[in-house]
């Protein structure tokens, strides 16, 4: 598809970025020199199935000392504009819902695009740049604090491995998206072609918006390795001064059909008598019965079962599972350990002992067990977290394990295995004293996370009762969630949450704490503390007295 149109630049603005005056950008002009915040008003509008979105509005600030890392991009209008009228026309951007997206944008600048698709509601937006432009990039995402939870920003330095270190060390997801603006250069050419690699064979589709600046990058495209490029649309350029330069959109893919890591949204799943954890929902919304990516094909119990840490890393992307909902509450979850346990923990004796040993009920993905055990150990500093992960049946376990492998928390040669091997418990049943006999010893605290109101309210009496057997006098029950307050459910959200619940399973639905602080006295566990949680949810601290 090829179209013409004007919208340029003045001759003042060089790629090379020695020269930068003004730009204009469908009719608006922005001063380069001027590090002051403006507003970015979308000059078209966006329809999501058949919905009209209101108009996006964007703060932003250009860095003159930053050259062409620092300015707004006639081409970050372009792929807008394109991608729009892509969502608009399919509902969908290359097979992926929006709302359930992750996209990483290569070379963001002052973050245009990136912000632009995080406004429209993708699930979460990456922005990656140089070292140098992170600082101004951040400032960027930091003047549209509604988006704060769908983007971060993060240095990314292309040709130097730095993909999978963000992928391994920080945790962070593989994209299934990943978009970029003219950033083709003769001077790029060696190091982006990798980074487009690796991006590709771990699942990602990538779309650049690119000026066709001669031969040499209708070459680059033509010639890169392994990486299939499709021209998606053409678009013939004029600037105000009469030239017409040519302008693609190029779709990425790999040329082989075998992926590293499995990238496709998570698919639903049924909810079952001790929900998953680490599904983590918000309360007001059904994110509890999420599901996870599927898994793959061998157990990584016992450290992982592989001598060869590259090939122990590879098996651990692939039998990760993800669920959102954790991926969202996992930060404020564990900032809630951290203040709770440094509080509580001259009472609780983890200070003489050296360690907190934390019982997790229902631990699905177990993205909690990797994301919190390190910085709760980091917090207490000479405590270390010993994090022992359960679930209803071994489904997970690859999944768990795989989590606290990249983290770096089963490194077994080193002896520095923070998360255990998982065990199955079944948490409506009188499971406490199996435990015991299992693993030897009793916790410090015990955690359950979004698990008690999407099933029957014989699991919460089954916590309440194996709280009671396997945790020291003195310490701890956590239990995340949405709760009604003496017989008061509030907002109207988390009223219409118990309905659906309900209505899935009369058994179903969001408990009282005042039920739970009667079942909790049954096993002598005291409710000590309500902590309010984002997203309506609290979560409840019951204490274990020494009367039982």
């Amino acid at each position: 598809m090829r179209s013409e149109g004007i919208s340029g630049q003045d001759s003042g603005l060089k790629s090379d970025g020695k020269d930068l005056g003004n730009q204009m950008c469908f009719g608006q002009v922005y001063d380069s020199k001027d590090l002051k915040p403006f507003k970015w008003t979308c000059p078209f509008s966006v329809s999501i199935t058949g919905n009209k979105l209101p108009r996006v509005e964007l703060w932003l600030r250009q860095a003159r000392s930053l050259g062409i890392g620092g300015q707004l991009w006639v081409g970050a209008e372009r792929m807008c504009r394109w991608l729009a009228d892509k969502i608009s026309r399919e509902g969908f951007i290359e097979g992926q819902r929006l709302s359930q997206c992750r996209i990483w944008e290569l070379g963001s600048g002052i973050g245009l695009t990136g912000l632009f698709l995080a406004a429209l509601g993708a699930y979460h937006v990456v922005l990656t740049d140089l070292p140098k432009v992170v600082p101004n990039l951040q400032a960027c995402r930091d003047l549209n604090p509604r988006l704060a939870s769908r983007t971060s920003v993060r240095a990314l330095a292309w040709g130097q491995g730095e993909e999978s270190k963000m992928f391994g060390q920080e945790r962070m997801e593989w994209p299934q998206l990943v978009v970029g603006v003219d950033c083709v250069y003769p001077g790029t050419f060696d190091a982006l072609a990798p980074t487009l690699r690796i991006l590709t064979q771990n699942g990602a589709t990538i779309l650049l918006q690119q000026e066709m600046r001669g031969k040499r990058t209708k070459r680059f495209f033509r010639t890169l390795k392994k990486v299939k490029a499709t021209v998606l649309h053409e678009e013939i350029v004029g600037s105000a001064e009469g030239e017409r330069t040519l302008h693609r959109i190029y779709k990425l893919k790999s040329k082989s059909s075998k992926s590293i890591i499995n990238s496709s949204p998570p698919p639903r799943r049924s909810v079952s008598t001790a929900a998953t954890g680490s599904g983590g929902g918000r309360g007001g919304n059904q994110d509890d019965s999420e599901g996870a990516d599927q898994g793959g094909e061998e157990s990584g119990g016992k450290g992982g079962g592989w001598s060869n840490p590259k090939e122990k890393l590879k098996r651990w992307m692939a039998n990760k599972r993800v669920n959102p909902s954790a991926e969202r509450n996992s930060a404020p979850i564990a900032a809630a350990f951290k203040r709770i346990l440094t509080k509580y923990k001259k009472s609780m004796g983890i200070e003489t002992r050296g360690a907190v040993h934390v019982f997790e009920i229902a631990s699905g993905t177990g993205q909690h067990g990797a994301y919190i055990t390190p910085r709760v150990s980091n917090e207490l500093k000479d405590v270390k977290v010993m994090w022992q992960p359960s679930e209803l049946t071994t489904d997970t376990f690859d999944s768990i394990v795989a989590w606290a492998g990249i983290a770096g928390l089963r490194d077994d040669q080193n002896g520095q295995i923070s998360v255990l091997d998982p065990v199955v418990v079944d948490a409506s049943t009188d499971w406490a004293k199996s435990l015991l006999a299992q693993t030897g010893k009793k916790y410090d605290l015990m955690y359950v996370c979004n698990c008690i109101h999407i099933a029957p309210w014989s699991v919460a009496q089954g916590i309440m009762r194996g709280a009671g057997g396997v945790v020291r006098n003195g310490g701890l029950l956590m239990m995340y969630g949405p709760y009604a307050v003496n017989g008061i459910l509030t907002p109207e959200s988390n009223q219409r949450f118990d309905k659906w619940l309900r209505d899935k399973d009369p058994e179903f639905g969001v408990r009282d704490i005042k039920d739970l602080e009667e079942e909790g006295e049954k096993y002598g566990m005291k409710l000590i503390e309500m902590v309010e949680m984002p997203a309506n949810n609290f979560i409840v601290v019951f204490k274990k007295t020494e009367t039982n």
